[in-house]
């Protein structure tokens, strides 16, 4: 069922990123955004101090 309501999250438009960002609170709860990003892959920008 999971594979199934990814397919049509991607039919209306989020890409493989987004689909775990969305699935990722239905499944485990509340979270920190930074537990989101870990659970659902998304790639996190890399900061330089200057």
């Amino acid at each position: 069922m999971e594979e199934e309501i990814k397919g049509l999250l991607k039919e209306l438009g989020l890409n493989g990123y987004g689909v775990g960002a969305y699935l990722a609170p239905i499944k485990e709860g509340s979270m920190r955004a930074g537990e989101l990003a870990a659970l659902s892959k998304v790639p996190q920008p890399g900061y330089t101090i200057s």
